[in-house]
């Protein structure tokens, strides 16, 4: 397909459909498993992607409630 022909049909769409035609384009690169280069994907993926975002609680090991009584059985 001809760039130009290209360019010409997605510039002649309603802007609600070129929203679409540009999250298809993203669906297209993801598929492939590229990037389009947007910066936001290689920051959102990899080691370190969620530093900050999770935490535990400071009982976390302790015996739960519900458990206590069996723990005590022994």
């Amino acid at each position: 397909m001809n760039q130009a022909v290209l360019s010409s049909r997605i510039e002649n769409l309603p802007e609600e459909f070129k929203a679409d035609v540009l999250d298809f384009i993203d669906f297209l690169y993801f598929k492939k498993g590229k990037t389009n280069g947007d910066s936001d994907n290689n920051k959102r993926n990899g080691f370190g992607c969620l530093k900050g975002k999770i935490s535990l609680r400071e009982d976390f090991d302790e015996p739960l409630e519900d458990f206590k009584c069996y723990m005590n059985a022994g």
